[in-house]
């Protein structure tokens, strides 16, 4: 309540992730710009800005090798709403 939150500048994704309990990612990507290796174990992904097949923000491991929860599964791997993050990986 009405405290100053601190801001950090990082040069890279990678340095801006690591040690983070929580990692938010909402951009247009079509490639990934997070790697599964710069997370610190036990922390929470929350990736919403893939929302059509052509855009993947998590490289594939992050979704092998993490837990996916998802809204919707008809939408996140069926019609136009189907995300890249999810079927991408799917389909290698």
């Amino acid at each position: 309540a009405g405290g100053i939150v601190p801001i950090t500048v990082h040069d890279s994704a990678e340095s801006a992730v690591s040690g983070a309990d929580i990692v938010c990612t909402l951009t247009s990507a079509t490639s990934p710009i997070l790697q599964y290796s710069w997370l610190k174990q036990g922390s929470h992904v929350n990736a919403v800005g893939s929302c059509n097949p052509a855009q993947q923000e998590l490289d594939e491991e992050c979704v092998s090798r993490g837990h996916v929860f998802c809204d919707s599964k008809e939408a996140c791997l069926q019609g136009v709403t189907r995300t890249g993050d999810i079927c991408i990986p799917i389909d290698k």
